[in-house]
């Protein structure tokens, strides 16, 4: 779980996004892991948690620029996407560009799925995820850390493994075509 607002200076602060409303206290499981998650390696911090309707590019679009453009955060956990085949936008490739000039660092899932564009295997295809594979965003792929921690500091003091989710007990037990995210951008 979350820590308590305010334990050892953790901070989470919920932001609706121009267009959205606000869908109250609860949010989906997998935000709730990511906003733990980021507690954890950065336990001071500050976290916004921006919340949309839906995960539609117009309320993704939405929420990308009111945390560059309003909120000005100095990092952006996107953990979600979709393949850069059918939802390339380049307004969005500018956006992430303009604000890596600004000094934000926008983080994002390499996926789940491998390099598999698609759940069929008579269509499939390969490819990268955006808004992974923009230029201006660092992609980040799962794993699987078996380690030990300093009780005081909480850094990592020995790593028996670290796997890469592509088989059990990776985040998905089917993932067809390897790892978290791949393939080639073009």
């Amino acid at each position: 779980g979350l820590p308590q607002e305010g334990q050892d200076g953790f901070q989470l602060i919920r932001n609706v996004a121009p267009g959205s409303t606000n869908p109250g206290d609860t949010f989906e499981g997998e935000a709730e892991e990511d906003v733990g998650s980021i507690s954890n390696v950065a336990p001071v911090a500050s976290i916004h948690l921006i919340l949309i309707d839906s995960l539609d590019s117009n309320s993704i679009t939405a929420a990308e620029n009111y945390a560059v453009n309003t909120l000005q955060l100095p990092a952006v956990n996107e953990s979600f996407g979709g393949c850069e085949s059918s939802n390339y936008d380049s307004s969005e490739q500018t956006l992430f560009q303009q604000a890596a000039a600004a000094g934000t660092a926008f983080f994002a899932s390499a996926g789940d799925e491998g390099s598999s564009c698609s759940y069929s295997k008579a269509g499939e295809f390969y490819g990268v995820e955006l808004p992974a594979a923009y230029d201006s965003v660092v992609a980040v792929g799962g794993t699987t850390l078996a380690a030990t921690f300093n009780s005081t500091t909480h850094a990592a003091t020995g790593v028996s493994s670290d796997v890469t989710w592509n088989t059990p007990p990776g985040v998905r037990t089917n993932c067809q075509n390897g790892s978290t995210g791949g393939g080639a951008t073009g």
